[in-house]
């Protein structure tokens, strides 16, 4: 999971990276938009689609908003007494 998620990363960086020409600003503007997109997707996940399979699959093809829907889903089953997952396959 988390190998899938830092090779999307990589990805995303490379292509914001061909509209910044200075190294400096790509670098801080990659840091932002990782940290506020992964807030923008922990909100998103627990606040306005707690559900599972609820979220929008547009929204998960963005790789920070994946990532917390991720792990929503994996802490989802543990905190209403369902049971945790054993396994990634049980998702």
């Amino acid at each position: 999971m988390f190998i899938g998620w830092a090779i999307a990363q990589i990805a995303m960086t490379s292509f914001v990276q061909i509209f910044i020409d200075n190294s400096k600003t790509a670098t801080i503007v990659g840091y932002i938009l990782s940290i506020f997109s992964t807030l923008v997707g922990e909100v998103m996940a627990t606040l306005i689609f707690p559900q599972p399979m609820t979220f929008p699959l547009p929204l998960l093809l963005y790789p920070p908003f994946a990532l917390c829907r991720i792990v929503y889903y994996l802490g989802w089953s543990c905190s209403n007494n369902t049971g945790c997952y054993q396994s990634i396959s049980g998702l």
